[in-house]
């Protein structure tokens, strides 16, 4: 895999191209071999120790990159509080969590300036399904809270389940 600047790049699959990301000379991915080691995740690692953070960081950075070129037909950049689900669990194993909740970093939350433009940072919190559904109908914000008081956020495990009670769902 090599890593390149301003030309146009292939995202794991021919015909996926955006001005950021990887390459692989070339060369399409079969679907047969998209689990490469680099993706795979070790279940038995820590919430310390796991991969699958740094993994899924990286696929919402390509996400948003594509977003900004158009390649998403109608749909406009990530923001706070956007919910984006990953049709699959977050560790790609075994995890409940199968949403990512974005929320505003407590120690950035003023705009940050880079010669070559404004730009936001935004945490990922991983959710389950059942918490997505709460967000969507109560805030994302009311979802955060939720997640604060039972000590799921700002730190993702992808073994826990859901924070709802039967009665918040």
């Amino acid at each position: 895999m090599e890593f390149l600047s301003r030309d146009q790049m292939s995202l794991g699959q021919a015909g996926s191209t955006c001005p950021l990301g990887f390459q692989t000379h070339g060369r399409p991915i079969l679907r047969s071999r998209t689990k490469s080691p680099a993706w795979d995740v070790n279940s038995s690692s820590s919430p310390s120790q796991s991969r699958w953070a740094l993994l899924l960081l990286r696929r919402m950075v390509a996400f948003q990159i594509l977003l900004s070129v158009g390649r998403f037909e109608g749909k406009g950049l990530v923001h706070v509080w956007d919910r984006i689900p990953l049709r699959a669990p977050i560790d790609e194993t075994s995890s409940k969590l199968t949403w990512v909740l974005l929320v505003p970093p407590p120690n950035f939350s003023e705009p940050q300036l880079l010669p070559s433009g404004r730009f936001h940072f935004l945490e990922f919190i991983g959710i389950t399904e059942d918490e997505a559904h709460f967000a969507r109908n109560n805030g994302g914000d009311a979802l955060l809270t939720l997640l604060m008081r039972r000590k799921a956020a700002p730190v993702t495990d992808s073994s826990r389940g859901t924070v709802l009670q039967k009665s918040e769902g």
